[in-house]
């Protein structure tokens, strides 16, 4: 029997961690196996929280291959979305065009983009935040979607509850995704509030280990990054059918409302 080929890819002291996660394709496993009616409800919940109307328009900030995006267009918005995994921006726009919906796509940094009251909503989904070692680089993401915001506009920030995650933590986590078995290991640094992972794919005769250090919030946290950076009207949710946020939650769900 031939041995399993082992590969371990770990972030360099030059290209941090959140640079090399996505290189290669292996997260796609988990992406591409997300159900539909998944993506539906999340949609949904974009929709109705956002007060998105057709015709309106979104900024998705880390907006991955645009799982949110096309159906967002579909229901009549106009939707520009911002990665920075030119992998993920080149397989959005395929998809794009296979589902013949016009999307603006950027390769760029969170930290950076430059835009200036242009959307009607803004999105970041599936804990695209924390991912810096500086706080100030964290909330810049939060400011810029402010920036982007015409007055009156909505900003929804969808990350992990951290009360939900110490008090159900598991440090282990096998599952299926597509062609690969996949293990989480965990470790939640209390001191600094990270979650420190490691993800390894099993699968196609490799062994593939991924490195992920993300800062994990408390509601009153990022409601004060959002006050700071001017929102009004904060609200939290504890999952995408408007239930309210619980110790329990596994999900944060913050609206934050320009002024108009």
């Amino acid at each position: 029997m031939e041995a399993k080929k082992k590969t371990v890819q770990t972030p360099s002291k030059i290209v941090p961690w959140w640079q090399e996660l996505f290189r290669g394709g292996y997260f796609r496993s988990i992406m591409d196996n997300i159900p539909s009616r998944r993506t539906m409800q999340q949609v949904r919940f974009i929709m109705k929280a956002l007060e998105l109307k057709n015709r309106g328009s979104v900024l998705d900030i880390c907006c991955g291959t645009g799982r949110h995006l096309i159906p967002l267009v579909k229901r009549g918005i106009k939707a520009t979305g911002v990665d920075l995994c030119p992998e993920y921006v080149q397989e959005a726009e395929r998809k794009a065009k296979k589902a013949k919906a016009e999307l603006n796509l950027i390769c760029e940094d969170a930290r950076n983009i430059k835009f200036h009251e242009e959307f009607s909503g803004a999105i970041n989904m599936w804990t695209s935040i924390g991912f810096f070692e500086k706080e100030a680089d964290n909330f810049r993401v939060i400011k810029k979607a402010y920036e982007a915001l015409k007055p009156g506009g909505g900003f929804l920030l969808d990350t992990v509850n951290r009360d939900g995650l110490v008090r159900n933590f598991t440090g282990k986590h096998w599952w299926e995704s597509g062609d690969y078995r996949v293990l989480q290991e965990s470790e939640f640094d209390l001191t600094t509030a990270r979650l420190n992972m490691i993800w390894t794919f099993n699968g196609k005769g490799e062994e593939i280990h991924k490195e992920i250090s993300v800062r994990i919030y408390c509601f009153h946290e990022l409601r004060e990054y959002f006050e700071k950076a001017g929102f009004e009207e904060v609200t939290a949710y504890g999952a995408f059918d408007f239930s309210p946020l619980s110790i329990d939650s596994g999900r944060l769900l913050i609206v934050g409302k320009k002024p108009r």
